[in-house]
């Protein structure tokens, strides 16, 4: 190859606005860690020395930055708290409120107050705070614990949020948020009608209808129990709702605190217009065997619906255990229906509705009472009845007589690898149960580990030991006990 040698080199002019958009995708932000504590003040800095407070920390751009992770020493925070729209992260460098390792962080508000922590913002996570509210205040349109008002991507992680009287524990409606491993128990006291566990939406008119546009919206390993409403109530009446995830929640117990006249529900996903795109996985109910008239589940509501999966999940107790309202499609897969009171299933197709697109496979019912199915109006006494009918769950078992055998499931926390969910359903109904850790879980010989009941994890564990390799016997205790229970495991 022959070079000109009269060719002068090329100068390339670089502009500054082209260098600084360069490097702002190419140099990561700069993560911090800043403090707080109940005695911060506002001119603080966010050194452990200088703590800033806590309502500084969340209205301030000054202080907090995208990827920044502000600590919460332990303590009560007296609120009430307002996360406005900005600071907020981004979806590479979310901002991280978390309580300081081993600390009780409480945020509380008065029982005046109408909610204790408010959040507009995008791209934060809240990450094991406790929220409560003080005192028992009369029936009114205050007392929420965390209240969602806009933002997108907003994460709750290892929060513990109950007694909140007057609403839900958590709510609201934003877009694509996660709620995660958290602990939501004895909310709505006066059963207002938002007074649930959970009360959320996820609406595609918020991005002009377009599916593929609207983010997630999910349930992760969430325990939601004993609330005097609903436990998940993801609702809407003039909106649609789509694109929910609800993988490993334990829903429990919802609706009895607020005695027989209320027809609560452990788990409702489904509103007044055509819902799409709700996918349950992994998750578990449970009323008592006795005494009971709610019903366990429902999914769908009123009108027509898109595309619903229920997979590997375990519905357990109610008047009837599930109820499946006019979806268009269904997979209904590998799953467990058991309830002594009613029907195990309850199937309402939508008119018009075709058969090819209704898949149930792989199921196992227990029967607990003469008529477990039932397909729109019509009730069947046994497996092969409404297998001819519906020509569904041809793979599918029934039992003649509810189980027997303990089951026991663990679910580690993808945040917190030293901690897990243990979930007992003890049909012997023995005081006793015995678990193997070390084949559900991580736990190796030498390793000491805690046991406490979700219903008070502050309360003395059930089990505090130092693990042996050998199976472990675990006290049955809680509202539910002997025959149901759900811990927390940490190690």
């Amino acid at each position: 190859m022959v070079k000109d040698q009269n060719r002068k080199p090329m100068r390339i002019a670089i502009l500054p606005a082209v260098v600084a958009a360069v490097l702002s995708v190419c140099v990561p932000v700069l993560a911090r860690e800043l403090h707080v504590s109940p005695t911060g003040a506002p001119e603080g800095d966010g050194r452990q020395e200088r703590p800033l407070d806590l309502a500084t920390a969340l209205t301030s751009e000054r202080h907090v930055k995208p990827g920044d992770t502000v600590w919460l020493s332990g303590g009560t925070y007296q609120g009430p708290f307002n996360k406005p729209a900005s600071p907020a992260g981004t979806e590479t460098a979310p901002i991280i409120y978390r309580a300081a390792p081993g600390q009780r962080v409480t945020l509380t508000a008065n029982d005046t107050d109408r909610t204790v922590l408010e959040i507009q913002s995008s791209h934060v996570w809240f990450w094991g705070l406790e929220v409560t509210v003080n005192g028992k205040p009369e029936q009114g349109h205050y007392g929420a614990g965390v209240s969602l008002r806009g933002g997108r991507e907003i994460k709750l992680i290892n929060m513990v949020v109950h007694d909140c009287p007057n609403r839900s524990g958590i709510g609201g409606s934003n877009l694509g948020s996660e709620f995660y491993g958290c602990l939501v128990y004895r909310n709505g006291q006066w059963g207002h009608a938002q007074a649930h566990g959970t009360y959320t939406q996820n609406r595609p008119e918020d991005v002009g209808g377009d599916l593929a546009a609207l983010p997630w919206k999910t349930h992760r390993d969430c325990v939601i129990f004993n609330n005097f409403g609903f436990g998940v109530h993801s609702y809407a009446t003039a909106p649609r709702l789509a694109n929910l995830l609800f993988e490993g929640v334990v829903a429990f117990g919802n609706g009895l605190p607020q005695g027989a006249e209320k027809p609560t529900v452990n788990f409702l996903a489904g509103g007044r217009k055509f819902d799409d795109h709700v996918i349950v996985r992994d998750c578990f109910t449970y009323f008592p065997r006795e005494g009971d008239f709610k019903r366990g589940a429902d999914f769908g509501y009123h009108d027509q619906n898109g595309r619903l999966t229920i997979e590997r999940s375990r519905f357990i107790g109610g008047a009837d255990a599930v109820w499946i309202c006019r979806w268009q499609e269904a997979t209904v897969k590998s799953n467990v229906f058991f309830t002594a009171r009613g029907r195990d299933i309850v199937l309402l197709a939508p008119e018009n509705h075709d058969p090819k697109h209704y898949r149930f496979e792989d199921n196992l019912y227990y029967r607990g009472t003469p008529g477990p199915f039932q397909f729109n109006n019509a009730p069947f006494a046994s497996l092969e009845a409404w297998q001819r009918a519906t020509g569904l769950d041809m793979s599918s078992r029934i039992i003649d007589s509810p189980p027997t055998e303990p089951w026991v499931f663990l679910r580690p926390n993808k945040y917190e690898p030293n901690r897990a969910l243990l979930i007992v359903y003890n049909w012997p109904g023995k005081p006793e149960v015995i678990v193997r850790l070390d084949e559900l879980w991580n736990l190796k010989p030498g390793e000491k580990f805690t046991i406490v009941n979700v219903e008070d994890i502050w309360a003395k564990p059930v089990v505090e030991a130092t693990f042996q390799g050998e199976p472990l016997s675990v006290t049955m205790s809680g509202s539910y006990a002997p025959e149901f229970a759900c811990y927390l495991v940490t190690k």
